[in-house]
């Protein structure tokens, strides 16, 4: 979780100030790949997060905390 909330995760976004990276978009949406893009707001993200709250009966993935 430490990469999760340093913001260090090899997401396209990061990926792009290390090196020359054309597109930042998501594989999934089309959307600029970000940590809390990729973990709550992409719409693959979403599904899981529900399924996860639907078997655990708790709502979950809404953000970091």
């Amino acid at each position: 979780m430490e990469g999760v909330a340093n913001n260090r995760l090899l997401t396209r976004d990061n990926l792009a100030t290390r090196k020359n990276l054309d597109d930042v978009s998501c594989i999934f949406c089309c959307e600029r790949e970000s940590v809390v893009h990729l973990l709550f707001d992409c719409c693959v993200a979403r599904l899981v997060w529900c399924d996860i709250s639907d078997i655990t009966d708790k709502a979950v993935g809404a953000d970091f905390e």
